[in-house]
């Protein structure tokens, strides 16, 4: 049964890797979008907030890094999700998708930020305080945040294939990431890989790291949902036609 999953963890990244292809051009262009108008600015609050670290620039890290990343992840996830159903698409749909998404979007981005933001704080408690024997209860802390990690990487390919709440949204990542754990943790390992080397050859992480993440998250979603009667429906046509018009 692992084994199984394993192949099939593997299939979805290179049925991933193969829409990276077949949508190059689109590719580029979603992975520039998402680093410059979400990463980079996230990235700069991130390390203001590290200088001046307090709950108060922790809040405003949030509120304010879920404003600018997580619109531009869910147009980038809406882009990909409708390529890989083999849908036509246009650049103009990009800014389309950002603003039909926007709201739920940073809602979503907080929400995980919020849990990501706990899952740290205890872990470095646990890891660096005085007591050395608490440092064993730093490993729950590390199951914690390799769960968020599984269910993160579905939460914007559900946000935007369904109107959903943000609680809906997270609670289908994470029983699709559970129901499937074995090749959740391969699909998150690909993506964990694409990372590494996206910052060790900068320039990927400019032209493929966003684009690419989306295709392989949005994939694994489509491949996983199906194995449960089908299409996740309906941000298919009648959502597609609400965009358009």
């Amino acid at each position: 049964m692992a084994g199984e999953s394993i192949v099939q963890g593997g299939k979805i990244t290179l049925r991933a890797l193969r829409h990276v292809y077949d949508y190059m051009g689109m590719t580029l262009f979603l992975s520039a979008a998402w680093f410059l108008a979400g990463l980079i600015p996230a990235w700069f609050l991130y390390t203001v907030k590290v200088e001046l670290s307090s709950i108060l620039t922790d809040a405003v890290f949030i509120v304010l890094a879920s404003l600018v990343l997580g619109p531009t992840s869910a147009a980038t996830y809406q882009m990909a999700s409708w390529m890989v159903r083999g849908e036509y698409v246009l650049v103009r749909d990009y800014f389309r998708a950002y603003r039909r998404h926007f709201k739920r979007a940073v809602g979503l981005a907080a929400v995980l930020l919020l849990i990501l933001e706990i899952i740290s704080f205890y872990l470095r408690f646990f890891l660096f305080g005085p007591i050395p024997w608490l440092q064993y209860f730093a490993v729950m802390w590390v199951y914690f945040l390799i769960a968020w990690a599984l269910m993160s990487q579905y939460a914007y390919a559900a946000l935007v294939r369904r109107e959903r709440t943000v609680w809906q949204t997270l609670k289908v990542a994470a029983l699709l990431a559970l129901d499937n754990i074995v090749a959740s943790l391969v699909v998150l390992l690909a993506g964990g890989v694409l990372v590494v080397l996206s910052v060790w050859l900068a320039v990927l992480l400019v032209l493929f790291l966003g684009g690419t993440l989306a295709f392989l998250h949005c994939t694994a979603y489509e491949v996983l949902v199906a194995k449960y009667g089908g299409s996740d429906g309906p941000m298919g046509e009648s959502e597609r036609e609400t965009i358009d018009g």
